[in-house]
């Protein structure tokens, strides 16, 4: 196989989910020809995918190294910080990636996230908002701006913006979520359950939201409910530290 035909196949996989046959595909490519930007990115993103974080760094640096004005590239480093949890050097890259010029509404979100991730709530939503404006149908990005408003403090708002979203994917376990924390921010308890329930019919591992279930229960004083969901969270996801503390509450 070509070049080409590597990249071609590989592409075809990671887009089907395939990650391990995307990555021997990308492999090859990297192995014939060091300096292929797009099988290095490539690979990255496979790595990014997969929990290799600091390879995916290593990978995506090559790649910009030999074409500093990838924008994509650059997103997908700041994709690679920001699951290492680095949000610095996070924001840089997706700044950066802005600033050559990309037009791809995934990382004007995920530059929102990093600023709501640190704190910078009124800033975010300032991005979310200019992401919606080219993409008004991008339901996870409705969701995030949710979220910010809720830390804000702005609940009206936040309801709004969650209720487009699930307007756009009613599927959206994410959104069904949120839209339970602004019922239990606004002590509309069964509204809450109801919500989490059903974010967590569509996703049963969705831990947020299992988490913020169990909180509800608590919350409106079923102890019993709340350590049901907190015992098969942990029995689930036993290093989850916010779901062990909630259970010494």
């Amino acid at each position: 196989m070509t070049i080409a035909d590597l990249l071609k196949a590989g592409l075809e996989c990671y887009q089907q989910g395939n990650l391990e046959a995307a990555e021997k595909n990308f492999r090859q490519v990297v192995l014939s020809d060091s300096s292929n930007i797009h099988g290095l990115n490539l690979l990255g993103m496979v790595c990014v995918n997969t929990g290799r974080h600091e390879e995916a760094v290593n990978l995506i640096s090559q790649a910009l190294e030999i074409n500093p004005a990838d924008a994509q590239a650059q997103g997908n480093l700041g994709l690679a910080y920001q699951r290492m949890g680095n949000q610095t050097l996070a924001e840089r890259s997706f700044r950066k990636s802005i600033e050559i010029g990309t037009n791809n509404p995934s990382i004007f979100n995920s530059l929102g996230n990093v600023l709501r991730e640190s704190g910078q709530s009124s800033e975010a939503v300032q991005v979310y908002e200019s992401t919606l404006k080219v993409d008004g149908n991008y339901p996870e990005c409705w969701t995030n701006l949710s979220q910010a408003l809720v830390e804000l403090g702005e609940f009206g708002r936040a309801f709004q913006a969650v209720s487009r979203a699930l307007q756009i994917d009613p599927s959206l376990a994410e959104a069904h979520n949120q839209m339970a924390e602004i019922y239990r921010n606004t002590f509309k308890y069964d509204l809450a359950i109801s919500a989490y329930k059903k974010s967590l019919e569509l996703c049963p591992t969705l831990y947020e939201s299992m988490l913020g279930l169990a909180t509800v229960y608590r919350e409106s004083e079923n102890v019993d409910a709340a350590l049901e969901v907190l015992n098969r969270l942990i029995a689930l996801e036993p290093r989850h530290a916010k779901a062990h503390a909630a259970l010494g509450i």
